[in-house]
């Protein structure tokens, strides 16, 4: 039967599930897990599942308001700097994605052309080559993940966000 109350528990937090952010439904499954698996002595399964819960809750509160303070804090160093402000009149770019692509590639003037500071990011086609037969991959993968993740993600929203480059996404 004690089984069968812990499974009760964690139906009970199964509720939490609908309409949670992303991060709380983390919460919840690591919860539901660390019940099932993790029970503490001396505990009911209900009064076990409760303090978990409760425990992560606090956890989730406390990461959120120290976020949000991150947050504001690159939001005004990104406003101040003019590299960001500049990126942000590039369609798809917010402030947060300037201030990583400020942040990672440093200065741009290190990189001679557009090209090198490209393959640095690893965002070039890999080339095979052969007996005289030349052929182009995938994007090498070998730089900066970040400057990768970022840019891939300005691309779509870019996409997302204008006729033009939706237009041009359809045709290449």
């Amino acid at each position: 039967h004690a089984p069968a109350r812990l499974e009760k528990c964690a139906r009970g937090a199964a509720h939490l599930w609908d309409g949670a952010s992303v991060r709380r439904r983390e919460i919840i499954a690591l919860f539901i897990v660390d019940v099932r698996e993790r029970p503490a002595v001396g505990l009911s399964e209900a009064e076990n599942g409760r303090e978990a819960l409760e425990g992560y809750v606090r956890v989730l509160d406390v990461l959120g308001a120290e976020i949000t303070k991150l947050d504001a804090l690159i939001l005004r160093r990104a406003e101040a700097d003019p590299a960001c402000a500049l990126l942000q009149t590039i369609p798809g770019i917010g402030v947060f994605s300037s201030a990583l692509l400020v942040s990672e590639i440093g200065d741009v003037q290190r990189f001679a052309t557009a090209g090198k500071l490209c393959a640095w990011a690893g965002m070039v086609p890999s080339l095979y080559s052969s007996g005289g037969v030349t052929r182009h991959g995938s994007i090498t993968k070998q730089g900066n993940v970040w400057v990768r993740w970022v840019l891939c993600e300005c691309s779509t929203a870019a996409v997302r966000g204008g006729r033009r480059f939706r237009n041009l996404y359809d045709r290449v």
